[in-house]
């Protein structure tokens, strides 16, 4: 370069106020402080070493080193590699390829930021784009939102562990899916523990009209719900490892429901459709099925039971109150009732149906085992009882019967319409038949003073013949049974002698010439009760019974004066007992000293 191009050349810079740049050819030198009033082009590599001002545009085509703060009031356009040792303040539009930042970055208008490494803190005015992965240990707001927007927001990967801090979580979507997640509930993510027992945390649902609620209950004990249109907290129930239910409240169930484990409810129970128990039902409280049920397994209910509609069960069903049975019912296993029972519908009994209080049954009903009342029993409709049926208390039998195997009655029993009993009728009470009645078997009623036997009908009765009494017993035929000799109607008697014991000492000492005291005899019989013992003899080896005839003792202190003239020696006293029908017990001893 000619002295006349380098004296212009400073002419110029100085026109320019460039006087900083050393050189113009290849590379430039920009040595101090530089504020550039216009657009500065650079297409090869630059390296700036002091602070920068740029009031316009740059555009650097080549790699940039920036040793010292810049500031650029308008476009900054990098198109390779630019490296910051200090911060960087760009008051418009940012873009550059890859930027590795030491300092802080200020961006108050657009920016496209394809790779960005900052070490420092980045403040962003304006819009930021990234066209490539961003990395970032920490993302703080300037004012109190912080806005994330895009069609679809990825967060961490499948190993993450993502921590959302905060007093409330507001998730304003209209579907959240979690796959293969846990969602932790008051948990602090700093130590992974809580400092409470749970209670009262959950989910809440917001409405128009009011609030809804899945939370745990104050004692962390259940679960409550609560609908945002309902009115009133109820409980979510919860199974056992069992996948049986249990449920501690009232509970109404309003659509079909099928179990396949037990159910367990400690409070009373409505259930208004129709239902299939797989599994045992156990309640504590009343219980109410308004519509058609079907009972796989046992149940068990504590209060009273009302069946509206069918009923099936194909097992044990056990209520240890009233129970009200208005539909048709069909029971192929065992039905225990502990107190009264109405059934108006047709019945249908495969197994024993036990009731321990009254019972009504107005339908038609057809046993195929043991139907056992011990309360008074209304039997209204056709009843079919292919088993036994025992009623302790009272029996009122008003429609057609018929009974194929044993009858037993303890109180007053009332026939008015048609019985068939193909095996035996005991009643323990009054007998009153108005209809025509057909035994198969024996009949056999109490014989005390209360019972009387009325037939105002025909009783047609086909029985056995037997000798004797004795003949009888190992017959079959029940006590006070009725059973024939020839042409004779005979009554079976009991058989049973009666059971005597001693009252006091074993071994008694009178004195010689004196009369003996006996303490006194304890007898007993099945039928009778109590029968009244005797003393039938007092002898030794060498003196025969003293006794002419038998003495009863009544009382501890009968006087027995027959001993005055026995000598000293050793005695054998015998007592001995005979009820009503004849038959006497063993004989009993005790010895007796004279002195």
């Amino acid at each position: 370069m000619s002295s006349v191009d380098i004296a212009q050349t400073i002419k110029y810079k100085q026109m320019l106020g460039l006087t900083n740049i050393n050189s113009t050819t290849e590379s430039s030198t920009l040595q101090a402080s530089v504020s550039i009033l216009g657009n500065l082009y650079v297409s090869g590599y630059s390296t700036l070493n002091g602070s920068v001002t740029i009031n316009s545009n740059l555009n650097v085509s080549g790699n940039t080193i920036l040793y010292n703060r810049l500031t650029n009031n308008s476009d900054l356009y990098v198109y390779n590699n630019f490296n910051s040792l200090s911060s960087i303040s760009v008051k418009s539009n940012l873009n550059c390829q890859n930027i590795l930042i030491n300092g802080n970055l200020n961006l108050n208008n657009y920016s496209v930021l394809p790779n960005l490494t900052c070490y420092k803190d980045v403040s962003i005015s304006g819009l930021i784009k990234f066209n490539n992965s961003f990395n970032i240990n920490s993302i703080g707001s300037i004012g109190d939102s912080l806005n994330i927007n895009g069609d679809k927001i990825n967060i961490g990967n499948i190993n993450s562990t993502i921590n959302i801090n905060g007093t409330t979580t507001y998730f304003a979507v209209n579907q959240v899916k979690l796959l293969d997640k846990i969602v932790s509930v008051n948990l602090n993510s700093n130590t992974s523990s809580t400092t409470n027992i749970g209670d009262n945390c959950g989910f809440e649902i917001y409405s128009s009209s009011g609030k809804g609620f899945i939370l745990t209950s104050p004692d962390a004990m259940r679960y409550q719900i609560k609908a945002p249109m309902d009115s009133q907290i109820k409980y979510i129930s919860t199974v056992d490892n069992d996948n049986n239910l249990s449920i501690s409240g009232n509970t109404i169930l309003y659509g079909p429901l099928t179990t396949f484990s037990q159910l367990y409810v400690n409070g009373n129970t409505v259930i208004n459709g129709n239902t299939i128990f797989n599994g045992s039902l156990i309640t504590s409280g009343n219980t109410v099925f308004q519509n058609s049920s079907t009972f796989l397994s046992n149940i068990i209910i504590s209060g009273d039971t009302i069946l509206y509609n069918d009923a099936t069960m194909n097992s044990s069903f056990s209520v240890n109150g009233t129970g009200n049975l208005r539909g048709n019912t069909t029971i192929r296993s065992t039905l225990n009732i502990n107190s009264d029972t109405t059934v108006n519908g047709a019945m249908t009994l495969f197994s024993d149906l036990n009731i321990f209080g009254s019972s009504l049954l107005q339908g038609n009903t057809s046993l195929n085992s043991g139907l056992y009342v011990s309360g008074q029993s209304v039997i209204q409709g056709t009843t079919t009882i292919l088993s036994s049926l025992n009623i302790i208390g009272n029996a009122n039998i008003l429609g057609t019967t018929t009974v194929a195997t044993n009858l037993n009655v303890s109180d007053k029993s009332l026939l008015q319409g048609l019985t068939n009993l193909n095996s035996n009728l005991n009643v323990n009470g009054n007998i009153i038949i108005n209809g025509n009645m057909t035994i198969g078997s024996i009949l056999g009623y109490s014989s005390n003073n209360y019972s009387n036997l009325y037939i105002l009908g025909q009783m047609i009765s086909k029985l056995p013949h037997y000798n004797s009494n004795s003949d009888a017993v190992a017959g079959g035929v029940p006590l006070w049974g009725f059973y024939r000799t020839g042409g004779i109607l005979k009554i079976r008697l009991n058989n049973i002698p009666p059971t005597i014991e001693l009252i006091g000492a074993s071994t008694i000492i009178i004195n010689y010439g004196t009369s003996y005291i006996d303490p006194g005899i304890n007898a007993y019989d099945i039928a009778d009760s109590y029968v009244v013992p005797y003393l039938i003899s007092i002898s030794n080896s060498q003196i025969t019974n003293i006794i002419a005839t038998p003495i009863p003792i009544l009382g501890n202190n009968t006087i027995i004066s027959d001993t005055n003239s026995l000598l000293t020696g050793i005695y054998v006293i015998t007592y001995s007992a005979t009820d009503n029908a004849g038959n006497t017990s063993a004989p009993l001893y005790r010895t007796l000293i004279v002195s």
